[in-house]
């Protein structure tokens, strides 16, 4: 008789790594989804739960969407647990990050001088493995002052990860 073994190293086991994850970045601007008008949050609840999404970051969440949001994940049956929502930047809207791995910290970092940006550390995958992800929302707008200020706050935060992690 013939048996058949896989012998390929590259053959499916699992080796306790993080494997692949979903993330979205959304500017929801009062979740405004789809341009359906404000406090869609059932929608984006739907959103996640169809795209299984890991990691879901919000530019321009109000902190009072905060339990609006995670009850409308429950609801749909798709709990991201773990979750955090920055102080106001900008005098009117947050960041926010809802999660299905565990929130091992979050920050904001470079508060002077330029909009909010929250540092996010999650743990993935069985062997307690850290994922870094920085949220934040540029200055919107195509007039000079507006591409000046972003390309500052891009420089800033691009020197500031630099600074933090070994990018290799």
């Amino acid at each position: 008789t013939d048996t058949d073994t896989d012998t390929d190293s590259d053959s499916d086991t699992d080796t306790g790594s993080p494997g692949e994850m979903t993330i979205a970045t959304y500017n929801i601007e009062d979740f405004n989804f789809g341009g359906q008008g404000p406090g869609q949050h059932a929608n984006v609840a739907a959103f996640a739960k169809d795209y299984q999404l890991d990691v879901l970051v919000f530019e321009e969440i109000t902190i009072e969407d905060e339990a609006a949001f995670t009850s409308a994940l429950t609801t749909a049956g798709y709990p991201m647990e773990y979750h955090s929502v920055s102080s106001l930047s900008d005098d009117y809207n947050a960041i926010g990050v809802w999660s299905t791995f565990p929130l091992v910290s979050v920050e904001e970092v470079l508060e002077q001088n330029t909009r909010t940006v929250y540092r996010i550390e999650i743990e993935v995958g069985s062997g307690g493995e850290i994922v870094w992800f920085y949220g934040c929302h540029l200055k919107s707008g195509d007039d000079d002052d507006s591409l000046d200020q972003r390309k500052t706050e891009a420089q800033r935060i691009e020197s500031y990860v630099l600074g933090q992690h070994d990018p290799f």
